[in-house]
């Protein structure tokens, strides 16, 4: 979705629903209301509404340098014009991503230590909502390290990230590669208009940002060795991150993975094929997102 030129302020308004916008805001042109009906670029107000009362209000000259307060995350978040970040924010709070199945969390319970890793953290959003539902878990420490290869993005994680998750969460600029050799290229293919689709190509030139494993990240930052939640949304990279050097998939207790199937045929498949040899089983699925737990330590 390419949003508008224009900037947008998120607020806090229960009260409000879709059908009250006020009229100053439509006639800013921004908005096209049909009915009970907005137009689709817009889609997300709809989503908001119902789940977290968020309200988008339309400002044609707003600063977007400027944080946007979110009551129901306690603290604020920054967001960009002229990208996807708003709609992401929709997707990950409004649509519920990421949400943890009750028999994870109950599992989760008993355990002094886990360790997430969110490979193609983006601007942080899913991370926010993990730690959400992991901080409930009082008598466990919850390590993280996030991933973000494109900068622009690496940038706004880093203002978004410190203030909700552990002091000691790790951020990182690289791109994940099944070996962790080398650099990674980042890319937008001409063909995909589409602001947040990025593509990341392994590189023995120092081009682009380091290249890191999935087993190399494991083994630096995890206190147990072992990546217990492995979040994945890396447009397309699927097939080169689990070609080889799988084996810290044994201990993973679930995977977030979005599947780009449709945009990048066959970059899903390996990945599937591979969780499978590992034990996962799918659990849930909404749209391209999709839940595997590990049936080795899940009944």
């Amino acid at each position: 979705m390419l949003l508008s030129a224009h900037s947008y302020i998120v607020t806090m308004r229960p009260e409000l629903t879709v059908k009250q916008l006020d009229h100053p805001f439509l006639s800013t042109g921004l908005l096209t209301v049909v009915g009970k009906k907005i137009s689709s670029e817009f889609e997300f107000i709809r989503r908001f509404s119902p789940h977290i009362g968020l309200l988008s209000t339309l400002k044609a000259k707003h600063r977007f340098d400027q944080p946007i307060t979110v009551p129901l995350l306690g603290h604020s978040v920054f967001l960009r014009e002229q990208t996807d970040d708003l709609w992401m924010l929709g997707e990950v709070f409004a649509d519920d991503l990421y949400r943890f199945p009750d028999q994870v969390l109950q599992v989760f319970a008993g355990y002094k230590d886990l360790f997430v890793a969110d490979i193609g953290a983006n601007i942080g959003m899913a991370s926010i909502k993990m730690q959400a539902q992991l901080a409930q878990l009082y008598n466990t420490q919850v390590g993280y390290v996030a991933v973000e290869p494109e900068p622009g993005n690496f940038a706004v994680l880093q203002k978004n990230l410190p203030q909700y998750l552990p002091t000691d969460s790790k951020l990182i600029n690289a791109g994940v590669t099944s070996t962790g050799e080398g650099f990674v290229s980042i890319f937008q293919p001409q063909t995909i208009k589409h602001t947040a689709w990025f593509q990341a190509s392994p590189s023995v030139e120092n081009t682009g940002v380091k290249a890191v494993s999935i087993d190399q990240l494991a083994q630096l930052y995890s206190v147990t060795g072992c990546i217990d939640v492995l979040k994945i949304d890396v447009e397309g990279a699927e097939a080169e991150i689990f070609q080889r050097n799988t084996d810290r998939l044994a201990e993973t207790k679930i995977i977030f993975i979005e599947d780009h199937e449709t945009i990048y045929p066959n970059s899903f498949a390996l990945f599937a094929e591979v969780a499978e040899q590992y034990g996962f089983k799918l659990v849930s699925q909404k749209g391209s997102n999709r839940i595997y737990i590990n049936s080795r330590f899940f009944n």
